[in-house]
């Protein structure tokens, strides 16, 4: 701990929104950036938490504007970020449509609260339609599917992209948008201001973390595997058949 540090104790367990670094035995991190571990979450838990539920509220609650009785739709609705939506809003009492990879996925989601799904590799696009139409979009595919959500939307909803697994090149028809006053926006947490990202761990210490403790937000976590298993953990991920966070753990 540096000379300025106030707020931490020496061996207190706690967790970082790390810019980058984490794969390691130890990193530096602005204590701003910090939060205790939540209560009745081991440091292996929580080393799936802190980082999706960030990316989940900043998208949902600061980018997304999303409040109880909206519609969402949220693509990849298995991954940790998209876990942690679906229990979000279960919480908040926001309806979600998940779009996923698999009928397995699928369930897990409906377990997990999603109201309505598809399976994108047995299903046609266009069920959704039947779900909508929504005020947010969580999109983290963008190339042809950004021309699709337009059809999808609300009046006046929102298209919040964090990621490209779709490609990053869209059409987009400029009429829907406007008549549909529909907003398009991407979304990076790594790159935030600090004084923003403090906003937001503050809000997840108030509004989040006490979630845990009462049982209405779990961790969920995929498969735990040692640091010197990275090449598996990836390609674990890259097989897309995961469901919630891979974890990588350190020696004792």
């Amino acid at each position: 701990m540096g000379a300025n540090v106030s707020q931490w104790l020496p061996g207190q367990h706690v967790c970082a929104l790390l810019p980058g670094g984490g794969l390691a035995t130890s990193a530096v991190c602005d204590q701003r950036l910090l939060l205790p571990v939540p209560e009745s979450l081991s440091l292996v838990q929580t080393g799936g938490v802190v980082e999706v539920y960030a990316t989940a509220w900043l998208n949902l609650f600061h980018r997304g504007k999303v409040k109880a009785g909206d519609k969402v739709l949220l693509m990849a609705g298995a991954s940790g970020v998209g876990t942690a939506v679906l229990q979000l809003c279960a919480y908040f009492g926001i309806d979600v449509t998940v779009v996923v990879g698999s009928d397995e996925k699928l369930q897990f989601c409906k377990e997990l609260g999603a109201k309505n799904g598809l399976n994108r590799h047995q299903q046609d696009w266009k069920l959704l339609k039947a779900f909508g139409p929504f005020d947010m979009v969580l999109d983290c595919c963008a190339g042809d599917w950004l021309e699709r959500y337009l059809s999808l939307m609300n009046i006046g909803g929102r298209i919040v992209t964090i990621g490209l697994m779709a490609g990053r090149q869209a059409q987009l028809d400029m009429g829907q948008l406007l008549m549909k006053r529909i907003q398009v926006m991407g979304s990076t947490l790594r790159f935030l201001p600090i004084t923003e990202k403090e906003r937001l761990l503050t809000e997840l210490m108030e509004k989040v973390w006490p979630l845990f403790a009462s049982g209405h937000l779990k961790p969920i976590t995929d498969t735990v595997l040692p640091i010197d298993q990275y090449q598996k953990a990836y390609d674990l991920m890259a097989s897309n058949k995961t469901t919630g966070k891979v974890i990588l753990t350190l020696p004792a």
